[in-house]
């Protein structure tokens, strides 16, 4: 999977001669100074110094910006919904306030704790999170005598993950860690830097990638860049619960030329261009996407995992997810919801082989995979932002010297838990069920 690192990514203004520079230079250098903040984490006085720099820097944006209210044909009428706004967040006013007391009175004043989680699920609610007080470098078993006994289960134990991530929190605002703070105050200003190019008739600046031209969705991340998503799993330690070793998952960009996609294309005798041109639906896109899927497996006699994230019936991202654990699962779910919520992605299409097995009311927590009664199939899953999901699957049959695949079937609706972290970043509910049990993925 891919993983958005330092500087990746920079808000671009389209406009020629910008009006606005001095306004989009104070805001690059909030993100510049707010990544100083993230390389200091685990040195608390360079930590210090550089959060109390972004808290500064940040409150010169609406100083510039209002230096130049001649710019504005009516400066006074548009800016004053902003302030109403701003004041009416908690946030952007203890902005306000933790920047009159580091210029006027000193520092903040802070701590440090360490939160323990364990993720044997990929519900959220089903998450066990302690704050304990302990040493980051506290030994796997010391943690687990500090985590609540009712949470080890015997599927916790097998297949579950230790989270540990050390936070700074300031002592008045305890319901946020610093950096996510500051990284929702440059959300907030981008909107409002965004929507002074839109008053002066500019272009509104794009957020694009240094890495591979990735363009990301500004109002989906609601202002803030891609790196400022998901990058508590950057000063995160994930820890199996089986053998007490560190779990890390690799990521790794791949570019595939013109020429490698047309040798592709020649082998498996597809026109990929068809498949995406060709649909008018998300749902025929899937089924598009599963005959190809079908014709591939009877030619490799195996399916990649393969993630597909699309913008209405267009692609705007595709990951391959290579799990070696079923705990590892958990992890990846995570990182393509935050991946969806960066590009805006609003259909997400998950293809690849999986176990499935009847539903045992008496092992509800029971996973595909070791049922007697277990068998492989090709599975294609659609889910959606709006609308029902859609999964369409084959059963395998291996023979000694030959695959085949079954008949398509297809199924709407029903609760595909995988997806439970994209269904959070929608905002949609989700019922879950237990008889998702009887899908490994």
């Amino acid at each position: 999977m891919r993983q958005v690192s330092r500087n990746s990514s920079h808000s671009v203004c389209q406009s020629a001669n910008c009006k606005l520079k001095a306004i989009d230079r104070r805001l690059s250098d909030l993100h510049l100074q707010w990544h100083d903040a993230e390389d200091a984490y685990f040195d608390p006085n360079a930590f210090r110094i550089a959060i109390q720099t972004c808290i500064q820097t940040a409150r010169t944006v609406t100083f510039i910006l209002q230096s130049n209210k001649a710019l504005f044909p009516d400066f006074d009428a548009w800016y004053v919904q902003w302030q109403d706004q701003f004041r009416s967040i908690p946030l952007m006013k203890w902005m306000v306030d933790a920047r009159n007391k580091i210029e006027k009175r000193g520092d903040l004043e802070t701590h440090s704790d360490v939160t323990v989680s364990i993720l044997a699920s990929y519900l959220d609610h089903e998450r066990v999170s302690v704050q304990v007080e302990t040493d980051l470098f506290d030994s796997t078993q010391q943690l687990m005598e500090k985590i609540p006994k009712y949470a080890l289960r015997k599927h916790v134990l097998r297949d579950g993950i230790l989270q540990i991530q050390r936070r700074w929190v300031a002592n008045d605002l305890p319901e946020y860690e610093l950096l996510d703070a500051v990284a929702e105050a440059y959300g907030h200003l981008s909107r409002l830097v965004h929507d002074a190019h839109l008053a002066l008739g500019l272009l509104a600046p794009d957020i694009t990638s240094n890495v591979h031209g990735l363009t990301y969705d500004h109002e989906a991340m609601d202002g803030k860049l891609p790196c400022m998503i998901g990058h508590e799993r950057r000063r995160s330690c994930d820890i199996w619960l089986a053998t007490g070793e560190r779990m890390e998952i690799e990521t790794k960009l791949v570019t595939v030329s013109r020429a490698e996609a047309e040798k592709v294309s020649g082998r498996y005798d597809i026109d990929f261009s068809e498949v995406y041109s060709g649909a008018n639906t998300p749902e025929e896109t899937l089924r598009k996407l599963f005959d190809v899927a079908r014709k591939m497996f009877l030619n490799d006699e195996y399916h990649a995992t393969i993630a597909i994230l699309l913008k209405g019936i267009i692609p705007v991202d595709i990951q391959e997810l290579r799990p070696e654990e079923h705990g590892q699962k958990y992890v990846m779910a995570q990182m393509l919801a935050d991946q969806v919520r960066r590009v805006g992605a609003d259909t997400v299409i998950v293809i690849g082989e999986i176990w499935t097995a009847p539903f045992d009311p008496e092992q509800p927590l029971a996973r595909a995979v070791d049922s007697s009664d277990k068998s492989e199939a090709l599975s294609g899953t659609l889910v959606q932002k709006r609308g029902e999901p859609l999964r369409i699957s084959a059963e395998i049959l291996r023979g000694v010297d030959r695959v085949a695949l079954k008949a398509s079937t297809e199924q709407s609706g029903g609760a595909h838990n995988f997806f439970s972290p994209i269904y959070d970043v929608w905002g949609r509910a989700k019922s879950p069920s237990a008889e998702e049990a009887q899908h490994d993925k």
